[in-house]
């Protein structure tokens, strides 16, 4: 029992309106060395619980003033996972039972047996110690993660900050330098022991966004606060890596440089920019970063296990044998001169080498990718402290986080991840009352998906929330000038969910420490577009809403198992996932629709042409022709297309190269290979070619 008063610093609070009771169910519990606080009534207990959050609670149901359930709803208003439990009367149970649906945990029966008593305890107790542990544990990783994401950040913000000491008003520079100071305030609140540093970058963040208002321009003193600021950062960033505590000495320099930052937003006014200078600088900023250094982080690498390292190292050792076995053939006369030892000793030496570039591929591919559990692991966290703040319960789910992806992309999906949850917690889902009224649980839910398909990345957060009021979106458009009303009236949709990505915009109607300030979304497609990807939403008014990032896999260096084809003097690559089916002309049913040739495929009519009659919108081949070629069926999606070709010639493993100066760029293709005979073969890209359908078919519908 005494393990337990260790490990557990937290009390059982016990509510009865009968003094005996309280005494005997007191005495019980100390014995196991926890510790107890005894309440008479209800109300005094919700008032203890505002300032000491005990483990558990154990209350009985018929009390004057305010019964046992109504109190148990209270607690749920602020406390929704904190364990209940009923103590009652046999006369209670039946009533109490009925309560089991409403938030309460557990019942027992009055007089209850004091080992029975000690159990339940000792069982709620020993929960919460294993809590207790696994939130120490996630905080840990969630603070490792946070450091490491932080000090990149960070790294180079005092590069920025001189910058802006040459040229106070370059938007590019106090954009970039607001982004990173808002990411690391948003990421340190889910960290216990960064207190001080969210302040202090809550406090900085606020006077960039007076600069990027127009509201103030930095002087000299201010550009040395912005370097102190900086500077201090980096020294908490530190603190909390090393699970240290904060010094007197830099408690007052952090306090000092906090105060100065306040000073500097209540003096905004005599440093207010001239209208007719913020304009001139907004119209000049696309030209004032030409030829300017692009502020990007410059990449540290990634941490390799010793146990891969060990795999190179035998890969390497394979290799060298190989070579060997290699030499050893081309000097070995006896082999040379015997064709048929020569061709067993050829297939040897190909299996062995298709072997091992296959295992090189492998190896250096997982050595990229870090799963998404990692990257996200400090959402949950996110969560439950945003829920928190603005009063919400909320149920966060995920699916396919074991997902490996390249690191670069990891990181940035999980800045991007915070913003988006954030933001679907306090914009999206409604509060329980409002639920309740709506017919919805009280508990609102919040699901990340995340998949690979097709060489795509696919990451969809979705709620279940009140979805985006499209007419707010549009008058708030308009009223921070970013449409005008009459463009507004013909906006798709889709055209005006995307406003929400726009720097500044905001439809919160005051700023708070969770959002106001129209900075979070636009991180996010910033960052989707700086990996080539798309990012898109969709809503529907009282039901929730849908965001989708899409990014493309890293293509570096890409290899893709293929199909080669020929069609006249060129040879096609057709990666083997896109291909739906590889069919003989003769077996189709052919029929001509507006002078498109069409063939049946599962059921659907598709459009079947070569490659040269997609480039010039007509059919080109006599049906005679086309009898006796091959048509590759290409899937992309959901859309199906027929690529006529002469033949098929062989497969091939193909290392894809991108198209330059000496190879032009082809439509349909994303670039091209070599074939062992020194030729290229054009691989083909399955979306590519369904996009140049397409174009041909509206061609024609106009």
């Amino acid at each position: 029992m005494s393990q337990l008063k260790l490990n557990l610093n937290e009390e059982v609070f016990i509510v009865d309106d009968e003094e005996e009771i309280l005494q005997v169910v007191s005495a019980v519990i100390q014995e196991t060395g926890i510790r107890v606080r005894t309440f008479s009534n209800p109300k005094d207990a919700i008032e203890a619980v505002k300032s000491t959050v005990p483990f558990l609670i154990l209350s009985d149901f018929k009390m004057p003033g305010m019964d046992g359930l109504v109190f148990c709803q209270e607690l749920r208003k602020t406390l929704p996972a904190l364990p209940f439990v009923f103590v009652t009367a046999y006369s209670d149970k039946t009533l109490a039972m009925a309560s089991l649906s409403q938030g309460v945990n557990d019942i027992v029966e009055k007089p209850i047996p004091s080992d029975q008593l000690r159990s339940l305890v000792i069982k709620y107790a020993q929960k919460r110690i294993a809590d207790i542990e696994q939130e120490k544990k996630e905080v840990l990783e969630i603070t490792q993660l946070f450091v490491e994401e932080s000090h990149d950040l960070m790294s180079d913000a005092d590069q920025l900050v001189l910058r802006l000491e040459e040229e106070p008003l370059d938007l590019v520079v106090v954009d970039s330098l607001f982004r990173k100071v808002h990411s690391v305030k948003g990421g340190a609140g889910a960290i216990p022991q960064a207190k001080t540093l969210s302040t202090l970058a809550h406090e900085f963040e606020s006077v960039l966004a007076l600069i990027k208002k127009r509201e103030f321009k930095p002087n000299a003193h201010a550009i040395n606060t912005f370097l102190e600021s900086t500077d201090l950062v980096l020294k908490l960033l530190q603190i909390i890596k090393v699970d240290d505590q904060v010094d007197p000495e830099l408690r007052k320099k952090v306090d000092s440089v906090i105060e100065q930052l306040k000073d500097l937003k209540e003096k905004k006014n005599q440093a207010a920019v001239p209208e007719s200078m913020a304009v001139a600088t907004i119209n000049s900023s696309p030209s004032s970063n030409s030829g300017k250094e692009d502020f990007t982080q410059e990449d540290e690498g990634i941490w390799v296990s010793n146990e891969k390292l060990d795999s190179f190292m035998a890969l390497s050792g394979e290799l060298i044998v190989l070579k060997n076995h290699f030499h050893m053939m081309s000097r070995d006369h006896e082999i040379r001169n015997n064709p048929q030892k020569l061709e067993k000793k050829h297939a040897e030496f190909a299996y062995s080498l298709n072997k091992i570039t296959d295992h090189l591929q492998e190896h250096i591919m997982s050595v990229r990718k870090v799963s998404l559990e990692k990257a996200f692991s400090k959402l949950n966290r996110i969560v439950r402290q945003t829920s928190q703040e603005v009063g919400k319960k909320v149920k966060f789910t995920t699916e396919g986080l074991e997902l490996g992806v390249d690191k670069n992309i990891a990181k940035s999906l999980g800045s991007c991840l915070v913003h988006m949850v954030r933001n679907s917690i306090d914009h999206g889902l409604e509060t329980p009352s409002v639920r309740r009224e709506r017919g919805k649980s009280e508990e609102g839910i919040i699901n990340i998906k995340a998949s690979e398909s097709q060489g795509v990345i696919n990451i969809v957060v979705s709620d279940d929330g009140n979805g985006i009021p499209r007419d707010k979106v549009i008058a708030k458009a308009i009223q921070n000038q970013l449409v005008t009303k009459e463009k507004s009236q013909g906006m798709s949709d889709a055209e005006v969910f995307d406003l929400i990505f726009l720097p500044g915009f905001s439809t919160a109607e005051k700023v708070t420490g969770v959002s106001g300030r129209g900075v979070g979304m636009d991180v996010v497609k910033s960052s989707v577009l700086q990996h080539a990807g798309n990012v898109k939403i969709g809503s529907s008014l009282g039901k929730g809403t849908t965001f989708t990032i899409e990014i493309p896999v890293p293509k570096a260096v890409m290899v893709e198992h293929t199909v080669l084809g020929a069609w006249k003097d060129a040879v096609f690559a057709v990666p083997l996932t896109s291909i739906a089916r590889i069919m003989s002309c003769d077996q189709l049913q052919l029929t001509e629709l507006d002078q498109t040739r069409m063939c049946e495929f599962d059921g659907q009519t598709i459009v079947l042409r070569s490659f040269d009659e997609l480039l010039e919108n007509r059919n080109i081949e006599s049906v005679e022709s086309v009898r006796s070629k091959s048509a590759v069926i290409i899937r992309y999606k959901h859309k199906f297309i027929g690529l006529l070709i002469d033949r098929i010639e062989d497969q091939l493993e193909a290392v894809v190269r991108s198209f330059d100066n000496i190879v032009k760029s082809l439509p349909g293709f994303k670039g091209t290979t070599m074939l062992g005979n020194e030729k290229i073969a054009y691989v083909v890209s399955p979306e590519d070619m369904i996009t140049l359908l397409s174009k041909e078919q509206t061609a024609n519908a106009a």
